[in-house]
């Protein structure tokens, strides 16, 4: 069952509560580790250490069909992510680590469901995750409303 809107677009939408406007690398950098920490924090606790780090990792090779220099990352065996301190041109990075996450949420979304997925990711970003859409089918129609707001407060 796959999810309503592109994976890509919710990814894009959970990294982006954690970097701010027209980011520079180290700000990329720095949102990329708070993402996939709080992920961390929040699939571990449900996962296991081990499980979450098993669903990363298989995440990372799905990622690293689309993006080749995502090879250079390296997950540990608690969850961490590591191997990017020397990229440097923040646009492809942010699409190679959207594409990351992306695939993270997809296989959440295959093994365990949509609802519980949602429950998961709402856990971590309660502001980003809508809570009620038609059907209750996760987060479905209300992104474009979250992704709307963003851009009034950024402009």
């Amino acid at each position: 069952m796959g999810l309503d809107i592109p994976t890509t677009d919710f990814a894009k939408l959970i990294l982006s509560t954690e970097l701010g406007v027209d980011p520079e690398s180290a700000e990329l950098k720095s949102a990329v580790v708070k993402t996939f920490k709080k992920m961390s924090v929040h699939l571990s606790a449900r996962l296991g250490t081990e499980g979450y780090s098993t669903l990363l990792k298989r995440a990372l090779s799905l990622a690293v069909r689309d993006f080749p220099w995502l090879a250079a990352i390296r997950v540990s065996d608690n969850g961490e992510i590591a191997g990017f301190e020397d990229l440097s041109t923040p646009e492809p990075m942010q699409d190679g680590f959207v594409a990351l996450l992306a695939r993270l949420i997809e296989l959440l979304d295959t093994f365990i469901g949509r609802m519980l997925t949602a429950r998961m990711l709402r856990s971590a970003w309660p502001d980003a995750v809508p809570t009620n859409t038609p059907g209750g089918d996760g987060w479905s129609i209300r992104l474009t409303d979250i992704a709307g707001e963003q851009g009034e407060s950024n402009g």
